[in-house]
């Protein structure tokens, strides 16, 4: 797949993610809603009962009209079953529905459990000539009902969630009361409050994990957004990370602060319509006993709206709501009774597992985003070195473009399809492993070759020769320009032959550390170095650049909606997730994206800056161990030249010199030109030319000398590349502050 392909894909992907976000976070603002509607239901009595939705509490009462449970036989009032079958997927095994569905009498009768008024709760749709209700798909509203029954027959498996038609069963229910004493559960009203059938007190619970799944929806919209912003910006060729953090910052700021403020405005406008409802449906029974229960819970209903009310947001709009609509209304006798009321802020009870699961992944999300952090601090590294093309490689850091060659050696052939001309390949054979979904390809064996090769630069001029610098590709990252792939079938197995290789010639670009040539002391050779990157890649660098920000901008994606959906996670867990947490969490977002591109800008100069001051510590040592070879290359060659006063004397002030930085390349001359008149008078003398200290020592200066020349030019480019960065924008903005200033070639802070 070409870059361009893959620009596309991902730019097309991105969108499509952005819209994603949009329903995830929209899907998971709706959950918290409706958990938070359910909090302002006070529990009513059955004689204030006006029509709309109401929370009450009940118990079940025993009914000659009942269904029988398909597995169990026992009778019921209402009964959710389930069939499975254990089958094997690849090589694991999975239950397979085989088998669901519902089952209910006409209408469940109840009775309040404040006034002990009977009620019909009427479950669903569609009778049958069994006198059953047969619900055609999910029941309406929330139905948790504990399992009565579960049996496991070999690979069959058979569960049952039933209301016994002979045992009083306490339940809470959130549901619309339609006169005649009947109320229905509904999946959603006007108002926004889904209905909800559960056992008596675990409502709260209830509310507490459609929390927590909207908070995992909410999770998983950050993620979305953050993920689809950096496909986006890649597709269009931007891999620039403060961009790319100013661009989150707006998208995930805008979308949950803008999207969670007409959430909380749909809510509380609901609440308002609610309010407003009952006292529209009380006004015509003032006088009545039904108007006086009536009026006290309406009054209970506003107490219960203001103690749920959690942060200054929600308790501003609380009191609006509240002192709007029932500031007219006249206060009960008092003579009514209602409960108090019942906040759901208290620990829910959640298992060690959710807790386990929330904490692990806000620490899995700060490990990913960390690593994508990283990808991007290597990418920017690579990013400010200097291009060289034509030129020879400074000591250190180094990025270069030019054609890759044997270095003296044959040039290798593929193993498996035999391709001719080749710098180094990698031939990998896999088998077709496992069974079903499982299936997949597991490697079976692996073979590299990469022996010494160069990289030929373009020529700096018209008939000039081109600079070659040797490369030991061992330790690379190499993105291969050319693969073969083969499938075959061997003793009724699947292999996959794979080889990936580099073409004699091939126009790549190295990016690695150019440290001595041990086969060749005056030259440098471009090598692994441990904890800097050494990649062979493709030769257009905005390739590579893309890439890197395409996998950096995912890992970072894939952080923040970890990190954000464990830090809400543990809001509900801890008991409840206010409309003021998520306004913090909406401005921390951008306050972390922010701080994450301070630091990578800050630890770009600090690293510019150390290098500054390990290589003039280079120049330095170099020049320390020239002063001391000088010494003992005087004291070798003075008892053979005591007749030459002149060579004499420069040996003597070459050896007494001392060392600066500002007259470096001056010296360099004056040492060769030394050793030259060495070497001549050593062909004259020839006990003085044998002799092997004096040899090694003579060959050791000279390694000395080619090896500070190199340091000396990396000195000075590193100086010119922090001098550049601390000038250019954004980080002008952070270098003045944090005290980094210009460098300027000396020895002085050794």
């Amino acid at each position: 797949m070409t870059i361009g392909v893959e620009r596309k894909f991902g730019l097309l992907l991105g969108l499509g993610l952005l819209v994603l976000a949009w329903w995830l976070v929209s899907a998971g603002l709706e959950r918290l809603g409706e958990a938070r509607q359910w909090q302002r239901l006070n529990v009513s009595a059955a004689t204030a009962l006006l029509e709309g939705p109401y929370r009450l509490q009940v118990e079940t009462r025993p009914e000659r009209s009942r269904v029988i449970g398909p597995y169990s036989g026992e009778p019921a009032l209402w009964v959710e079953y389930r069939r499975e079958r254990r089958v094997r997927d690849g090589d694991s095994r999975r239950w397979r529905t085989t088998d669901h569905g519902y089952r209910s009498v006409t209408a469940l009768p109840v009775q309040d459990a404040i006034s002990g008024q009977p009620l019909s709760l009427m479950p669903g749709v569609g009778a049958h000539p069994d006198n059953s209700v047969r619900l055609a798909d999910d029941p309406p509203g929330d139905w948790r009902i504990p399992q009565t029954y579960h049996h496991r027959s070999g690979n069959i498996r058979t569960r049952e969630w039933a209301i016994p038609a002979d045992a009083p069963m306490a339940l809470d229910l959130v549901a619309e009361y339609r006169g005649e004493d009947r109320v229905v559960p509904h999946a959603r009203d006007r108002h926004g409050i889904p209905g909800a059938v559960t056992p008596a007190g675990a409502l709260e619970q209830a509310g507490g994990e459609r929390s927590l799944q909207g908070v995992a929806l909410l999770g998983g919209g950050v993620l979305a957004v953050s993920l689809g912003a950096g496909l986006v910006l890649v597709g269009l060729g931007v891999h620039t990370f403060w961009l790319y953090a100013s661009v989150l910052m707006v998208l995930i700021s805008g979308q949950l602060l803008l999207m969670g403020a007409n959430d909380m405005r749909r809510e509380w406008q609901g609440a308002a319509e609610l309010l407003e409802r009952r006292v529209e449906a009380w006004r015509p029974l003032v006088a009545s006993p039904q108007g006086e229960a009536a009026l006290a819970d309406l009054h209970a209903l506003g107490e219960q709206i203001q103690a749920s009310a959690g942060g200054w947001l929600d308790r501003r709009m609380a009191r609006l709501v509240v002192e709007d609509t029932l500031a007219t209304l006249p206060a009960p006798s008092g003579d009514v009774e209602r409960p108090a009321p019942s906040v759901m802020a208290a620990p829910l009870n959640f298992s060690p597992w959710v807790w386990g699961l929330v904490m692990m992944a806000g620490g899995l999300g700060g490990v990913i985003l960390w690593r994508g952090l990283n990808v991007i601090r290597v990418k920017r590294l690579i990013d400010n070195l200097p291009l060289n093309r034509s030129g020879r490689v400074s000591y250190g850091l180094v990025k270069k473009v030019g054609r890759i060659e044997c270095a003296g050696e044959t040039p290798l052939s593929t193993p498996y399809t035999g391709v001719s001309d080749v710098v180094a390949y990698r031939y990998l054979v896999e088998r077709y492993k496992g069974k079903g979904k499982k299936r997949q390809w597991e490697q079976v064996s692996e073979r590299l070759a990469l022996p010494p090769a160069r990289i030929v630069g373009e020529p700096a001029g018209e008939g000039e020769t081109p600079e070659q610098t040797p490369l030991a590709l061992k330790g690379a990252e190499i993105r291969y320009r050319h693969q073969r792939r083969q499938e075959v079938l061997e003793n009724g197995e699947r292999y996959r032959h794979t080889e990936s290789w580099l073409q004699q010639g091939d126009q790549v670009l190295v990016v690695g550390h150019a440290g001595l040539n041990p086969d060749a002391p005056e030259t440098l050779r471009i090598q692994q170095e441990p904890g800097q990157p050494f990649l062979v890649s493709e030769p257009n660098e905005s390739h590579l650049y893309l890439r890197r920000g395409r996998v950096g901008f995912s890992l970072i994606a894939a952080g923040l909606g970890l990190m954000l959906g464990a830090l809400m996670g543990l809001l509900v867990l801890g008991g409840s997730l206010t409309a003021d947490d998520l306004v913090l969490l909406a401005t921390v977002t951008p306050l972390l994206l922010l701080g994450c591109a301070v630091v990578l800008h800050y630890n770009d100069l600090v690293y510019l800056r150390h290098a500054v001051t390990r290589q003039r510590q280079h120049v330095w040592t170099q020049l320390q161990a020239r002063a001391d070879l000088w010494g003992n290359l005087f004291a070798v060659a003075r008892s053979y030249l005591e007749h030459e006063a002149e060579l004499l004397a420069q040996l003597t002030a070459r050896r007494e010199a001392t060392p600066d930085m500002d007259s470096l390349p001056a010296q360099l001359d004056l040492d060769r030109h030394t050793l030259s008149r060495l070497k001549a008078r050593a062909e004259a003398y020839p006990e003085l030319r044998g002799d092997e200290v004096m040899r090694d020592l003579m060959q050791r200066m000279e390694a000395t000398e080619d090896y500070l020349a190199f340091l000396r030019d990396a000195y000075l480019a590193s100086i010119e590349r922090y001098n550049a960065r601390i000038a250019s924008f954004p980080d002008l903005l952070l270098a003045r502050p944090a005290g980094f200033r210009r460098q300027r070639p000396s020895l002085e802070a050794v």
